[in-house]
């Protein structure tokens, strides 16, 4: 396998940029059901240049911009008073980009995390500047290495959990390659364990497990482990801490039979996991990416300064402060 074909939907790309019809999405001169009814009619084909069967709904879901996509999220979030600047650094995500297609290590491994999630990622964290960040089944760290750099340049470290020792491995290989030691701990551990027994605070929380679906427990198969490590979690987010997650793929319009099934599992795999962000997260907000991002804050007493959220004791967060482009 590729490094290239690793990265699931860069793969698709490089498959849909073959047919005029992405062109045409891309470039704004089709919408997204015309689009949607293009990939429907190119499925035999799309199958036979690579794409694996699963996975073609999905590309349905792909924005015609990954910047606008992560603008208007970002924007989205600044309406609701989760953050007080958009601006972020793009020049550095793309060298940062570069650098991801060359050297990070797939070890044959794949990943779901597609274009603009990667690059809201980068955003967020460069816009937050969390302290300390726990990726929660963090695999073999891809999505959290678009956090990183930006993670590093501010200051902040990060914990990569998994309970899976070999992609532990690769993740604590790639920290090396990169050389991030200094901002990144790679753990081989149950995170809802791990998190239990936090003794510090974290300001941002990043889920993206899968239990097996022949676990012996059903309460954690799929997705529903997202129930238990949320909860293990909270008791160690900082206030007004944020909490991340992807595969949030809970509405899609207009209706599409494949990706209705999907969101008939994911609604009643998320079921705790909706209870509990209603109950204990001050919103939890679902954005329509590739595989869906849900983002949400922590309640908690925090002063306000300037516009930015404080919490007593720690540095402004929410707002982008001036810095060099070159950093």
């Amino acid at each position: 396998m590729t490094a290239a074909s690793a990265v699931v939907y860069e793969h698709a790309d490089t498959i849909l940029r073959e047919r005029p019809f992405y062109g045409d999405y891309r470039a704004g001169r089709i919408g997204a059901s015309r689009y949607a009814r293009e990939i429907d009619a190119s499925v035999s084909s799309l199958i036979e240049a690579g794409v694996a069967p699963g996975d073609v709904p999905f590309l349905k879901r792909r924005p015609p911009d990954d910047r606008q996509a992560v603008a208007d999220i970002l924007s989205d979030l600044r309406r609701r008073g989760l953050l007080c600047a958009v601006d972020w650094d793009e020049a550095g995500f793309s060298r940062h980009a570069r650098k991801m297609r060359t050297e990070f290590e797939h070890d044959g491994r794949r990943t779901y995390i597609a274009s603009e999630e990667a690059m809201l990622m980068y955003a967020l964290v460069d816009l937050i500047r969390p302290k300390r960040v726990a990726f929660l089944g963090s695999y073999y760290g891809y999505w959290a290495f678009w956090a990183l750099p930006t993670l590093a340049r501010h200051g902040g470290t990060a914990v990569l959990i998994d309970i899976d020792e070999p992609v532990s491995m690769l993740s604590a290989r790639n920290v090396r390659q990169f050389a991030y030691e200094g901002s990144a701990e790679v753990v081989t551990a149950d995170a809802c364990e791990w998190m239990s027994q936090a003794k510090e605070q974290y300001d941002m929380l990043v889920l993206d497990a899968e239990c097996p679906l022949t676990h012996p427990d059903p309460a954690v198969r799929g997705k529903r482990i997202y129930a238990p490590l949320l909860r293990a979690g909270l008791a160690a987010l900082a206030p007004r801490g944020w909490v991340i997650c992807h595969n949030i793929l809970v509405s899609h319009a207009p209706a599409d039979p494949d990706l209705d099934a999907i969101i008939e599992r994911n609604l009643e795999e998320y079921r705790d996991f909706f209870q509990i962000t209603g109950e204990h997260l001050e919103g939890f907000f679902r954005y329509d990416t590739t595989e869906g991002i849900g983002i949400g804050t922590s309640p908690g007493r925090a002063e306000r300064h300037g516009g930015a959220h404080v919490v007593p004791g720690g540095r402004a967060r929410g707002c982008s402060t001036p810095r060099s482009r070159d950093s």
